[in-house]
């Protein structure tokens, strides 16, 4: 897979990055989410150095997060760069499980504002803020009014 280049902020606390993987025929995308303390990566690929600081510029990270067991993807790498914690339903990692793995599960907070879901085995996070919640999960993300 190939390095994303930019990332895309599509509100003042939400950032995503996405590129093709050949190996498996698909965009993926990765979402950064900056809560009133915390920035979390969630499902990351790899960003250009200079784009993944720019965008993670307000603050430091605080976790990684997988939503599936398909998207371990870059998560282990910027575990080990940012000195965090992985969060990530028991069963997403089946072989090595990263060094500081945090399980999750439905109904679980990862902090305020951003609460577990879980589905079929991997998790869903709901992030809300100002009647507004943004979903990312197993088949994508979205917003909605709450």
């Amino acid at each position: 897979m190939r390095t994303a280049s930019d990332f895309d902020r599509i509100a003042s606390n939400i950032a995503i990055w996405h590129a093709y993987d050949s190996a498996v025929k698909a965009e993926l995308y990765s979402i950064c989410l900056i809560t009133a303390s915390r920035t979390y990566l969630i499902d990351p690929i790899l960003l250009q150095r200079k784009a993944l600081d720019e965008m993670i510029r307000p603050g430091p990270i605080a976790g990684i997060v997988v939503t599936n067991s398909n998207y371990h993807r870059a998560a282990a790498q910027f575990a080990h760069q940012f000195s965090v914690a992985s969060f990530a339903h028991a069963h997403t990692f089946p072989g090595d499980q990263p060094t500081r793995l945090t399980t999750i599960a439905d109904g679980d907070e990862i902090c305020d504002q951003l609460r577990v879901i879980a589905i079929n085995g991997a998790a869903a996070l709901r992030f809300c803020r100002r009647n507004t919640a943004l979903i990312k999960g197993r088949f994508g993300a979205r917003c909605e009014n709450s």
